[in-house]
């Protein structure tokens, strides 16, 4: 019988979450792993690509629907911030603005393709006429006054540049301490 109590008594002790005290430079050492481990060109790659594609959605939802739907400037950054974390899978502060940047990007863009769109429309001719013809010297007024026309703009674009930032850079688990220094 005291045998099986000793088993029970050493199995609940190597159940037990065991300290191990990480000095700086172990840390140093497991942080410098993580940063070998980032793709910085995917995560460029992987943002541009969504941005692109989550301006192509927010225009076409909100011309099909004829609002603009705030909302989905917290899908534009979540989006972004996401492909860029899984492409990039990087823990550096560059995640995180590029995050932030490609998002405010996708909700600028996807509000400018919508403008198109209704522009097109009602002047009966195509999108791509539109793009064409465009005079890339007028979109910084095309987009101040689309912006002041709806301050609420600044909000959306602002959570979606916090949520782009925050979903974009990978935060190290845990689980990852855990397994790297007791393998």
């Amino acid at each position: 019988m005291e045998n099986l109590e000793n088993s029970a008594s050493e199995e609940l002790q190597d159940n037990q979450p065991q300290t191990v005290e990480i000095t700086e430079h172990q840390m140093q050492s497991f942080l410098t792993k993580l940063k070998a481990e980032e793709r910085l060109p995917l995560g460029i790659i992987a943002g541009i690509i969504s941005c692109i594609l989550s301006a192509v959605i927010w225009a076409a939802v909100t011309y099909f629907s004829g609002y603009q739907i705030g909302y989905m400037a917290i899908g534009v950054g979540f989006l972004v911030g996401y492909a860029i974390r899984i492409a990039g899978n990087g823990i550096s502060l560059i995640y995180a603005i590029m995050g932030a940047l490609f998002s405010l990007i996708g909700c600028a863009l996807g509000n400018l393709l919508a403008i198109f769109g209704f522009f097109a429309n009602e002047e009966g001719i195509g999108f791509g006429t539109v793009l064409s013809n465009l005079d890339l010297s007028a979109l910084p007024q095309i987009f101040v006054d689309m912006t002041l026309s709806s301050p609420m703009d600044f909000v959306f674009y602002g959570l979606s540049a916090f949520i782009g930032w925050s979903a974009a850079k990978r935060e190290v688990k845990e689980e990852e301490l855990a397994e790297y220094f007791n393998p």
